[in-house]
């Protein structure tokens, strides 16, 4: 380089050299081969404390030795010059001084005649240099490092998908553990073929507009046999004034899982409450905001809107006989911080009236406190219908039953468990539940010339697996003696077994005094008739 710039004893004036040496960026000087500076730039004169006029004609090594006061370091100088003399080849070699690390340069200058008359020398100062190509290794370094660490895929790819440079997740989840760096990798290879066209596109509008996107796509691992989904996220960067595609990716297979199966269970959920006539609401308690499933409106007989219903437009429906019932026990609730349970009758806009049951569960701070109440309404009109229905028949029938003085029971034979409807306990002279219900009961009750005859008739039924039909005697504990008929049927398990007795008990007292009067009087009349006849006779 310097070697057609430097100039020649014969050729170059000084001015030219000074002008030359100036225009270096580094320390520069010329000096013959002893020593001598013939010219030096200003670079290299103040370093030394001196003005380049002033370099001219001083020894170099005398310069080192006294002002840098570096003896040491000029015989090393002059130890390299004249191992360039002797050998004509340039040499280069470092040391360090002042806190600087400098690079020095020794070309020899020939004359015309090919001998080595003067020596050129630069001195460059590599330190900062050093320091640049250290600081930039190590930013490569940790930016190499924030790549690979990124939990997610990090991949730089030209305009065609070519992957430039991609960090460790990428290489493990995509391209296989045994990928590098280096190898030649094209990212479409790995996207499923159902998004492929819709990427080109989306990362063809990065390029062209500069836009940032996300989107959802999926990737097929090598050596997989699923798919897995990545959200990825893409923007322009331009690298070597050619724009590029950096994309960053998070794997949202589990999540897109869960949200599946989410909106399955939803699907499910609705479909639950749809068929059982009920609806979710939850209330907040700070805000009075009330968020209700679509199903809950339906069930106050009002038409769907997109408006959320509001706790008076539900509470006008309610019917006003319950009302205040209902307002009522909110309150209690949510004063007594417990949950709610109520049944109410709801009036639709044609005239009909609606059972519902709402239950609901407090949400607490803190401080426990309740905050919301989270729970459920259900339309409970068909059962509240039975149930009516069945008290009405539970009421007739009781009045039947008391009417004709009788009563239901039923006897488990395998667990010896006796129950007793509440008229029997009547016919039997006792209060409901007053002493432990068991056969000893029976037994204890039973006229003791009846209790015999009674006990073989049921041994006998339960043998035979027949029914049981007796007549017998009670002893009531105000000491009144009542006659009683009881039928029994059995009940049958799928193998043929007599598992239970189920039957009547009936007051026939009446029917007995009758009876017991009719033969009384049967015995009268023969015994008259028998009288008479003798005296005829």
């Amino acid at each position: 380089m310097f070697k057609n710039n430097i100039p020649s004893e014969s050729n170059q004036a000084d001015d030219t050299v000074s002008a030359l040496l100036e225009s270096l960026p580094e320390e520069a000087f010329l000096m013959d081969s002893t020593g001598i500076i013939l010219n030096a730039n200003k670079l290299f004169a103040s370093h030394h404390g001196k003005h380049p006029q002033d370099c001219i004609g001083v020894n170099v090594y005398e310069l080192i030795s006294t002002v840098l006061k570096r003896p040491e370091m000029a015989a090393h100088r002059k130890k390299t010059v004249e191992e360039v003399l002797r050998t004509g080849k340039q040499a280069v070699f470092e040391n360090s001084g002042d806190n600087h690390k400098r690079r020095f340069t020794i070309h020899p200058v020939r004359s015309s005649e090919g001998e080595i008359t003067k020596l050129f020398i630069t001195i460059k100062k590599i330190s900062f240099q050093n320091r640049l190509t250290k600081e930039s290794r190590q930013e490569r370094l940790i930016n190499k490092a924030f790549f690979d660490v990124i939990p997610g895929s990090a991949i730089i790819m030209d305009s065609d998908g070519h992957v430039m440079r991609s960090n460790q997740y990428t290489r493990d989840l995509f391209f296989g553990k045994t990928a590098n760096e280096t190898q030649a990798i094209n990212f479409f290879e790995f996207v499923s073929t159902d998004d492929i066209v819709s990427l080109r596109e989306l990362f063809q509008n990065i390029l062209n507009f500069g836009f940032e996107e996300s989107t959802e796509i999926r990737i097929h691992p090598q050596g997989e046999i699923h798919d897995i989904w990545m959200l990825i996220h893409a923007k322009r960067l331009l690298i070597n004034g050619k724009y590029c595609i950096v994309s960053i990716g998070i794997n949202i297979t589990e999540r897109k899982r869960i949200t599946a199966d989410l909106n399955n269970y939803i699907a499910r959920f609705n479909f639950a409450l749809n068929a059982a006539h009920a609806g979710v609401w939850e209330w907040n308690l700070q805000t009075n905001d009330l968020n209700c499933s679509k199903e809950i409106c339906s069930l106050y007989g009002l038409k769907q809107s997109d408006e959320k219903p509001r706790l008076t437009l539900l509470a006008n429906n309610i019917h006003p006989d319950d009302r205040e019932m209902v307002l009522q026990t909110v309150s209690q609730a949510i004063q007594n911080k417990v949950a709610l349970d109520m049944d109410y009758r709801v009036c639709y806009p044609d005239g009909s009236t609606h059972w519902l049951m709402s239950r609901g569960k407090p949400v607490y701070n803190k401080n426990s406190f309740p905050t919301h109440y989270i729970g459920t309404i259900i339309d409970i009109t068909e059962r509240k219908q039975l149930e009516l229905e069945l008290s009405e028949s539970k009421i007739k029938y009781n009045y039947a039953l008391d009417a004709a003085s009788s009563g239901i029971w039923e006897w488990n034979v395998q667990t010896d468990e006796l129950s007793w409807s509440e008229h029997v306990w009547k016919l039997y002279g006792l209060n409901v539940n007053s002493v432990p219900l068991n056969n000893q009961l029976c037994v204890d009750t039973i006229h003791p010339d009846d209790r015999e005859m009674a006990s073989w008739i049921i041994r006998n039924a339960v043998s035979n697996k027949t029914s049981a039909s007796l007549e017998y005697r009670i002893c009531h504990p105000d000491g009144s003696i009542r006659w009683l008929t009881s039928r029994g049927m059995p009940l049958h398990d799928a193998e043929g077994k007599v598992t239970s007795y189920i039957g009547t008990i009936l007051d026939i007292t009446e029917r007995k005094q009758i009876e017991i009067e009719l033969i009384i009087t049967e015995q009268t009349v023969l015994r008259k008739f028998a009288n008479s006849f003798k005296k005829v006779v």
